[in-house]
């Protein structure tokens, strides 16, 4: 870690492979607009503390709502323990014939490769995938990112908060199933030509970055039903 770790991300920052750009004309790298929208469901809140991750869905959008590719997928976290299941609503049986994450590294290589990472609440997100690439004895490229909860914080007016459900509401979101991982990316791809419109595409302080793909089997995956 290069900085004392933050709670949510902020312009400038890195702390495993992604680099948070900036407001437009703030950083030296205008990207063209070509995102890649994460979510992950965990069995905890501290990768650092245990928690794994159950559930991962990665959606690439050039930032006007549409998806140019997708995957998602439940994960084996190598034991019983899926945290709160009255949360997420996935259970230790729902996990157990998924994939272990080493298994869909390539996927998720596959879908990083020259983007720019996008999440809610964006660093909880890239410690999980860290923290799993670092179980599975690798590790990402660095990559450009931002963070839509700190995008909506510059941009969203009358909201009483900056939480993915409030945002949904505000900005009349199909919202899906709540804590799933596929449901809340794609909120935040809707999301993200709202807060583009307002504040235009950020700008970013590191180059797109190739990530390194080895074989992909497609059968492996196994969405939530």
């Amino acid at each position: 870690m290069t900085q004392q770790p933050l709670r949510f991300a902020q312009p400038n920052y890195r702390e495993h492979f992604v680099h948070y750009g900036n407001v437009a004309g703030s950083a030296p790298f205008e990207h063209l607009p070509d995102y890649v929208v994460v979510d992950v469901e965990t069995s905890g809140l501290e990768p650092d503390q245990g928690a794994r991750v159950i559930e991962i869905a990665a959606i690439r959008t050039p930032g006007d709502g549409t998806v140019t590719d997708s995957f998602h997928t439940l994960i084996n976290p190598e034991s019983n323990d899926v945290g709160l299941t009255s949360l997420h609503a996935i259970t230790a049986e729902m996990v157990a014939d998924a994939p272990v994450f080493a298994q869909v590294a390539n996927h998720v290589r596959k879908i990083f490769s020259n983007a720019i990472f996008v999440a809610h609440h964006a660093l909880f997100d890239e410690r999980f995938v860290a923290s799993e690439f670092a179980h599975a004895g690798e590790e990402l490229n660095p990559m450009p990112g931002t963070c839509t909860y700190w995008m909506s914080r510059s941009v969203t007016d009358n909201v009483e908060n900056h939480k993915l459900a409030t945002l949904i509401k505000r900005y009349e979101l199909d919202g899906g199933l709540a804590h799933s991982a596929f449901s809340d990316a794609m909120a935040v791809v809707q999301m993200l030509p709202h807060l583009i419109s307002r504040m235009s595409h950020p700008a970013h302080y590191v180059e797109l970055s190739e990530q390194a793909v080895g074989s992909i089997n497609p059968n492996v995956l196994q969405p939530r039903v």
